[in-house]
């Protein structure tokens, strides 16, 4: 029962831009893997081999091989002067031009001019081993959170966090960017503090400007969290968009695989129904109001089908007549939760129901495969008053001829609303109630009567007749 039209994906893509296994690499430009021994003199020279900063960033290297050589050590690390990491005695065999520390290959470092050796552990990525995947998982009932859905990213476990690097982007079209920050009018779905947040200054991800996931997501083989995770309380400004996802090396290595994935919004979680009676125990105008978690997304022009199903046969339900509405605005109960009721009538009998969100003109047809998938509500029976039975006799005859004093007991009456009765007489229209003093009366005299047969109807508060 709680779902979108627009359906949950996920699509593994490759682009023939980013970087893949195969190619040549330069190690880290921020990090060098080889000091001179003057550079322990604090007098480094300059040139690719040197660096003059304190804050070394961890070393990376990739192979020719594609395979991707890191640090199992933290975040950058500050030393001294004279002390500095080198990649003593370790063989890289970085090919062609692209050695970054222009050594031929293979590489042997010499560790005779090295004042300083501190061990570094190197572990290498094999191309055919470093995976990444994604898997969703939206949670039921989660119909009032439309970011609610779950996205799982995970990669080859064992590897130094830095190697764990998430990253996404949007893709906004190029008339979106105009509207960002910088302009006065934000045509999107929420204004917010007259900014499109977390691009307050332009700063957008594209294909080519990735953005890495919040630091709390960072550094892990595998990641769970949903939109609002990612992208905070403007996480719904993200809903129905392509999102990518991929992970990046600290050293600019870029996994193959891809993914698109479509936060959605789910269908308003069914928190009440309540089934409506018909007016009258013959009468087909029944109805039910169901109470759902949340309003439609008017900036979206969002609305909800609903189809509703009736038991004709024993445990054989299928659509109702009246049986689909199309709903565009439900009442705001001022207690957070909305509600519509169904305008169609409906005779007594079992029902279910089923419903989705959808953003688009039309509607969708009962038959549409769509709702196969949808989980019913739980059945609710509208049902009819009892129907009005009552009896009539005589009471008493005229005690002379013509004198009209002869009397009808109409006594022993029931169903209906159960109160408010009244009576008419030889289909006269002219219609007399019980007792005006008394509501709840279900007996009445009715005198004045001359010599002659009588056809008694007998009305409950809401018009209804004994049948």
């Amino acid at each position: 029962m709680l779902s979108k039209r627009i359906i949950l994906q996920f699509i593994i893509m490759v682009f023939s831009a980013v970087s893949a296994f195969g190619q040549s690499y330069k190690l880290f430009n921020t990090s060098r893997n080889f000091w001179s021994k003057n550079f322990c003199e604090k007098n480094p020279p300059t040139g690719t081999q040197y660096t003059t900063l304190n804050t070394i960033s961890v070393n990376y290297g990739l192979k020719g091989d594609g395979s991707t050589l890191y640090v199992d050590d933290s975040n950058g690390i500050r030393m001294p002067d004279e002390y500095h990491y080198n990649l003593e005695d370790m063989l890289l065999g970085i090919v062609g031009t692209d050695n970054a520390l222009g050594f031929p290959e293979p590489v042997l470092l010499d560790i005779s001019n090295i004042c300083y050796y501190d061990f570094i552990h190197f572990l290498t990525i094999s191309p055919s081993y470093f995976k990444t995947e994604l898997t969703t998982a939206t949670t039921e009932n989660n119909g009032d959170n439309s970011t609610g859905s779950e996205v799982t990213l995970s990669a080859t476990p064992g590897y130094h966090p830095l190697v764990y690097t998430w990253q996404y982007y949007v893709d906004f079209t190029p008339e979106e960017k105009k509207l960002f920050p910088g302009n006065a009018t934000i045509a999107t779905k929420n204004k917010i503090n007259g900014t499109f947040n977390p691009y307050d200054k332009g700063d957008f991800s594209t294909s080519s400007n990735w953005r890495n996931f919040p630091n709390q997501l960072l550094g892990k083989e595998k990641v769970t969290f949903t939109a609002k995770d990612l992208f905070g309380k403007y996480a719904n400004l993200f809903v129905g968009r392509s999102i990518k996802f991929r992970i990046r090396m600290s050293n600019g290595w870029i996994s193959d695989e891809i993914f698109s994935f479509v936060f959605i919004d789910s269908s308003p979680q069914l928190r009440l129904l309540t089934p409506h009676e018909t007016k009258c125990n013959y009468t087909e105008d029944g109805s039910f109001t169901f109470t759902v978690g949340r309003n439609l997304i008017e900036s979206e022009n969002e609305k909800m089908i609903a189809t509703l199903y009736y038991e004709f046969t024993s445990n054989n339900y299928d659509v109702a007549e009246n049986g689909q509405e199309e709903i565009t605005s439900l009442i705001d109960n001022k207690n957070g939760t909305y509600s519509y009721t169904w305008k169609g009538g409906l005779p007594p009998g079992n029902y279910k129901l089923k419903y989705q969100t959808y953003n688009g003109t039309g509607g969708i047809s009962p038959d549409d495969s769509s709702w196969d998938d949808l989980r019913f509500s739980e059945i609710f029976e509208i049902k009819a008053p009892l129907n009005i039975i009552f009896e009539a006799e005589r009471f008493s005859d005229e005690n002379c001829v013509k004198s009209k004093d002869g009397k009808i007991r109409v006594f022993n009456v029931s169903g209906g609303t159960g109160e408010g009765y009244e009576y008419e007489l030889n289909e006269s229209t002219d219609w007399t109630s019980f007792d005006p003093s008394n509501i709840k009366a279900n007996e009445v005299i009715i005198g004045g009567r001359g010599k002659g047969t009588y056809k008694v109807k007998v009305r409950d508060s809401k018009k209804c007749m004994a049948k």
